[in-house]
């Protein structure tokens, strides 16, 4: 199956760098199933960082998988001062992501990740293939516990949680939620995705044998140049409104 692996990132200075390398690059080093390709919708960043991004990832073992698109002057993640709040809008930039690539199968996530066990995306597809009507399959990561003390384990389980930074599903059933709510930016867009594939009759379930590690709002408040917007009210409002909560 193949895959299509959506990175969105703003890599504002060094830091940012280094978090979104280390995730790119565990995907090249520890990622055994062949058939995927890593889309990196970098957005705004230090002209310099990009070129240095795209240089390192000329020396990876699977560099041809990795494609880096340049957002310009598009709202995004962080700001360049506390001043300016900026808006995180996965949901538009997932959505482009349909259009961009023909993969069966998308693996969403932000760019504060590692790849743990080499088998995780193959893991999840097995999952994919073999389940009825699961929708959602969601790496385990430390949302949950910290999966550097989790032994892989050949279990699919429903947390009845929302909150996640990595999530896979397949292009037929975003399809038939209607791609990604745009109104919806990086706070609540994973609550409103799980309720919009549940209403549609499908499973939302985490993998055990597919580690993740999250290292949890590094790009965002506990990051010093963040710009967190101030509507994080009004979408948990949206949400309420649209799923009756």
């Amino acid at each position: 199956m193949k895959t299509c692996i959506v990175v969105p990132c703003k890599i504002a200075d060094e830091y940012l760098y280094s978090v979104t390398f280390r995730f790119l690059d565990s995907i090249d080093k520890r990622t055994v199933h062949p058939d995927y390709e890593v889309f990196i919708y970098n957005n705004n960043s230090e002209h310099h960082l990009t070129e240095r991004l795209t240089k390192e990832i000329s020396y990876f073992n699977n560099r041809n998988k990795f494609k880096i698109s340049t957002i310009d002057n598009y709202i995004f993640n962080l700001s360049q001062s506390y001043s300016i709040p900026q808006i995180y809008r996965l949901s538009q930039i997932y959505n482009w992501s349909l259009l961009d690539s023909d993969a069966e199968l998308f693996v969403l996530c932000n760019n504060d990740m590692e790849i743990v066990n080499p088998e995780w995306l193959t893991n999840l597809i097995i999952w994919f293939n073999a389940t009825p009507n699961l929708g959602m399959c969601i790496p385990f990561h430390d949302n949950i516990g910290d999966p550097f003390k989790v032994n892989p384990t050949h279990v699919l389980k429903d947390h009845g949680q929302a909150a996640f930074a990595i999530y896979a599903m397949t292009r037929k059933v975003i399809k038939e939620i209607g791609g990604f709510d745009e109104r919806f930016n990086l706070y609540y867009h994973d609550y409103d995705v799980r309720e919009s594939v549940k209403n549609k009759g499908y499973k939302v379930l985490w993998a055990y044998d597919s580690i993740v590690k999250h290292y949890g709002d590094r790009t965002t408040i506990n990051h010093p140049k963040s710009g967190i917007s101030d509507n994080t009210l009004d979408k948990w409002n949206l949400l309420k409104k649209k799923w009756n909560f």
